[in-house]
């Protein structure tokens, strides 16, 4: 998955598409690697809050939402 969105973050940047990694890890440290590594952000979910908005009970999983959400 991770080459696909990359792939999508190069070619759709430039007409608004934002690519966001979602790091539900314990620690900002872990969460901090794992964004270095990625060519689009990563936001650290401490406690899974947003992964929950959502329904993920599992890594990866991905979405496609509209400037609404």
């Amino acid at each position: 998955m991770e080459p696909i969105l990359a792939g999508w973050d190069k070619q759709y940047s430039d007409k608004g598409l934002v690519v966001l990694s979602i790091d539900k890890t314990a620690s900002f440290e872990k969460a901090r690697e794992h964004a270095e590594a990625k060519p689009y952000a990563v936001l650290w979910d401490e406690g899974g809050t947003n992964a929950k908005a959502y329904g993920v009970t599992g890594f990866p999983a991905a979405f496609l939402l509209d400037a609404s959400g």
